[in-house]
């Protein structure tokens, strides 16, 4: 394991006392702000050096780091034994069916 439990626990603690302290910060005023559908339309560059646009970025960073994470824990199972994990549950968070009986 990379981290142990007492390390995992101190570092998600960590992560809410940053999210609590940036709560602070709100102005109260502004709770009602989201952004609008033109402002998420705005262009601008890639990392990879292409266009997208704001929204289309968000989305695309929060899904990538989700999918990195499921494929670390599915490979960590994997290299534990769980050999019978496959396809189907990587991609379609299932078992895969039975195979018909002969």
């Amino acid at each position: 394991m990379v981290l142990s439990k007492d390390e995992l626990l101190a570092a998600l603690r960590d992560e809410v006392r940053i999210v609590l302290h940036l709560a602070t910060k709100v102005d109260r005023t502004k709770l009602d702000y989201r952004p609008t559908p033109a402002h998420l339309r705005v262009e601008k560059d890639e990392f990879t050096g292409g266009k997208t646009t704001r929204g289309a970025q968000l989305v695309t960073l929060v899904l990538a780091s989700c999918v990195a994470y499921r494929m670390q824990l599915f490979l960590y199972l994997k290299s534990c034994g769980r050999d019978e994990l496959g396809t189907m549950n990587l991609w379609a968070g299932m078992d895969a069916p039975a195979p018909p009986a002969s």
